[in-house]
């Protein structure tokens, strides 16, 4: 890189020293303690934030505990000990998402890797606090080791400074936006890096109807509480929160009704609705209506309450999710008789699957069997924003790593 280029960087945890180290610096085994140990300081800091105001800190808080570090582990207890990292990997994140950066950076340390990352281009109450952690903790004198392998920064677009962080590293995540990874696409990465591309894509909740009305008034309230977690919490931002919910068997409609109208008065009184949220839905539904067949949508308005949750009952399953997908609550309801009519709905396009009154092992059966396209996940209702190692059916640790074999 030429200084010009450094100049152009804010950097938020490490600087240009570390930066210009990222070349030369060795990688390391996968799961080492030293990394291990760093994630769940960070962990530890990150539990005590307010759990109101920044749930999704509190998410990633519980996903850097010890322990649930150590149970990832097993599942890579047979590469541990032939595999180090790639090198370096620059991690471009979703400018949508405030603490999807994160994620990535601790599957590329975990996976023994120098890592480049830059950071959403909003600027993030929870992106500033997870920063601040990490500076803090660095600068202690026994993670002074890990300094070189964790720079977060930010830019604005520009294809210069791209071009010299990709022309060092020898793997690219890119994730959320198509356009996003095209334009990344256009700056070379090193001859043999590897590219690791998550795009747009849409989720929905398979809810078997008869399951909705069988429970109780607590069991109600918790699926809903799952599922205003699913849909608010990244404000549907996220490719894995639904933008659809299925109701399947004969009593669809009446489920859906207690669904809708139970997410309506938790959202009322959880979810800041801003003017410009309000606005931007109610356009995309007239989109999705004028562009499809009159009687394909039917607005259901849902009295005494606000409009942070818009109904809207598709009435055909050839209606294309990825391309009218809501934010901020606009949920596309479908009916359906039989789980088998659900696969009209799925595309390449699809990734996660929530799910309530079915088994997963079966759900998991049926893609395979009747050959659903995307479906990468399938997670229970309340899950959809876990995330995990595999993502978009991509075992990150080990895309992110090299295994040495021996004959």
């Amino acid at each position: 890189m030429i200084p010009t280029v450094y100049e152009k960087l804010n950097f938020a945890v490490g600087g240009r020293a570390e930066l210009e180290k990222a070349p030369i610096m060795p990688p390391r085994a996968l799961f080492e303690p030293r990394c291990v140990e760093l994630l769940q300081e960070l962990s530890e800091r990150l539990l005590h934030e307010d759990r109101t105001q920044y749930p999704d800190l509190i998410a990633l808080g519980f996903f850097l505990r010890r322990a649930h570090l150590e149970a990832l582990l097993k599942s890579y207890a047979s590469l541990k000990d032939r595999a180090l990292g790639l090198g370096v990997v620059f991690h471009s994140s979703p400018s949508n998402v405030p603490a999807n950066f994160a994620y990535s950076l601790v599957a590329g340390l975990l996976a023994g890797n120098v890592n480049l990352v830059r950071l959403p281009r909003l600027a993030f109450p929870q992106t500033a606090i997870i920063c601040a952690h990490l500076r803090e903790l660095l600068a202690m004198e026994r993670f002074k080791p890990l300094r070189p392998y964790c720079v977060l920064f930010s830019y604005a677009s520009d294809r210069e400074v791209t071009d010299a962080i990709s022309a060092v590293s020898d793997a690219r995540i890119v994730f959320g936006g198509d356009e996003n990874i095209e334009r990344l696409r256009q700056s070379p990465l090193k001859v043999r890096g590897r590219e690791l591309n998550f795009a747009d894509r849409y989720s929905l909740s398979l809810i078997n109807a008869a399951h909705v009305l069988s429970l109780n008034s607590q069991g109600r309230g918790e699926l809903i509480a799952g599922l205003y977690n699913d849909l608010y919490l990244n404000d549907q931002n996220a490719c894995s929160s639904p933008v659809a919910l299925v109701l399947v068997g004969r009593e669809g409609e009446r489920a859906a009704s207690l669904l809708c109208e139970g997410l309506a008065s938790l959202a009322d009184r959880r979810y800041p609705l801003a003017g410009r949220q309000t606005l931007a839905k109610l356009e995309q539904l007239l989109v999705a209506a004028a562009e499809n067949k009159e009687g394909t949508l039917d607005y259901v308005p849902l009295s005494g309450h606000s409009l942070a949750l818009l109904r809207a009952d598709v009435k055909s399953t050839d209606f294309d999710l990825s391309r009218f997908k809501g934010h901020s609550g606009l949920l596309y309801v479908f009916t359906v008789e039989h789980l088998e009519e659900v696969g009209a709905l799925c595309s390449e396009r699809l990734q996660t699957v929530t799910y309530a009154g079915f088994k997963g092992e079966e759900l998991r059966a049926l893609v395979i069997k009747e050959r659903w396209r995307g479906v990468d996940r399938i997670v229970r209702v309340g899950r959809a924003l876990d995330f995990g190692f595999t993502w978009d059916g991509i075992d990150l640790i080990r895309a992110l790593s090299r295994e040495i074999a021996v004959d």
